[in-house]
């Protein structure tokens, strides 16, 4: 026999979530993100659910004002249905929220914004490079085979007489009386 799922009922219930103390415990620059997480451990201990998602106007809501300035209450209107708690703000339409996608690292140089507008890509750059450096190495080892007869075919040198000054003596200084 196939078993049937149950399916817990959905509960529908208004909250307003005091949030004011914990907002007298954190530093100025932190207060809307921890207002957000205790509004979802509130909701987490009230409802009984596995999971709280929260709507896109409760999230204005806490934002309007700033992350230094969020508000001291919040009045919240909470569907529960599957273990998975939803709470929008009071009197509006649980739209959930969005999160805002990472953004590709772009150029960083003025040379890799040219390489981006040309279509140069990487790859080719460094084969490039690599048959330059090659050419560059081969000119060298020709110069070198083309400068090493030259020097056999010159007399050596004949050293160089050492410099010989007269030592100098030096002077004594003044005595003084």
């Amino acid at each position: 026999m196939a078993t049937k799922k149950e399916s817990k009922p959905t509960i529908e219930r208004d909250y307003v979530i005091p949030l004011r103390k914990g907002l007298n415990q954190v530093v100025a620059h932190k207060k809307a993100s921890r207002v957000i997480r205790d509004i979802k451990a509130f909701l987490l201990r009230h409802t009984k659910a596995d999971e709280v998602k929260l709507g896109m106007h409760l999230n204005l809501e806490v934002w309007k004002h700033g992350m230094k300035n969020p508000p001291s209450k919040v009045k919240v209107h909470v569907k529960v249905a599957d273990g998975v708690a939803r709470a929008e703000l009071f009197g509006k339409e649980f739209k959930e929220a969005v999160k805002a996608e990472k953004k590709e690292k772009g150029p960083e140089t003025l040379k890799d914004k040219i390489e981006k507008k040309l279509g140069v890509d990487e790859k080719s750059l460094k084969k490039e490079e690599a048959k330059v450096e090659k050419a560059e190495a081969a000119k060298e080892k020709e110069e070198k085979k083309a400068e090493s007869p030259k020097a056999e075919a010159k007399p050596a040198a004949t050293p160089a007489k050492p410099s010989a000054k007269p030592a100098t003596k030096k002077k004594a200084a003044p005595k003084k009386e």
